[in-house]
C-alpha cells in the first residue's frame, strides 16, 4: 500500500535537501522493527484490544486516502503510525506496542512539515541572526544598515537565507 507513496516521496520530496532525511527514518524504524520481531510475532499472552485497534486502523486509513487522492503528504505519510499501531493492538495487544513504540513514533521525524509551518517557526530566528549580524558588524565598524533580513554592507547587499532550524 505505501511502495507508490515511497516513490513519489523518493522522486519529489526526498530528493530535497530539506527532506533528505525521510529515507533514513524510514530505513531506521524498519531495521528497528525487524530486530524485534520475534517479540512482535510471538508476544508471551497476547491480549488483542481490538476496538482501539480498529478505531486506530480506520482512521489511518482515512488519513492515507484523504492523503494520497488530495495529495497531501503529510497525511498520507503520518497515517503509518496510527496503521501500525491499530494492527498491533488488534492483532497482539498493548504489550506489543510498548514494544516497538519507539520505532513507530520516529516515523513522525518522516512526516513532512507544511511550509506555512516551518516558516513560522524559522522566521523569528531569521529575524534575530540578521539583527545580531548587524550589532556585531557595527561594532567592527562596517557601514552596515539592515532592512528585515537584508543587511547592506556599503555597496554590497547580504540577505539571511531560510535557516536550518532542524525542523526538517
Amino acid at each position: 500500500m505505501y511502495l507508490p507513496l515511497y516513490y513519489t516521496l523518493a522522486t519529489t520530496l526526498w530528493e530535497n535537501d530539506a527532506q533528505i532525511h525521510g529515507p533514513i527514518v524510514l530505513s531506521v524504524s524498519l531495521y528497528l522493527l525487524w530486530q524485534s520481531r520475534e517479540n512482535l510475532l510471538y508476544p508471551a499472552n497476547p491480549k488483542p484490544m481490538p476496538k482501539l485497534g480498529w478505531g486506530l486502523l480506520v482512521l489511518g486509513l482515512l488519513l492515507y486516502v484523504i492523503g494520497q487522492s488530495q495529495s497531501i503528504l503529510m497525511f498520507a505519510v503520518g497515517s503509518q503510525i496510527p496503521i501500525l499501531l491499530g494492527i498491533l493492538l488488534i492483532s497482539q495487544g498493548m504489550r506489543a506496542v510498548r514494544i516497538a513504540w519507539f520505532p513507530i513514533l520516529f516515523l513522525v521525524f518522516m512526516v513532512p512539515l507544511p511550509g506555512f509551518l516551518v516558516d513560522a517557526a524559522t522566521n523569528p530566528l531569521k529575524q534575530h541572526v540578521s539583527s545580531l549580524a548587524e550589532q556585531i558588524l557595527y561594532a567592527l565598524h562596517y557601514p552596515v544598515a539592515r532592512s528585515g533580513v537584508v543587511i547592506t554592507i556599503g555597496p554590497y547587499q547580504l540577505l539571511v537565507a531560510d535557516a536550518c532550524s532542524g525542523l526538517h
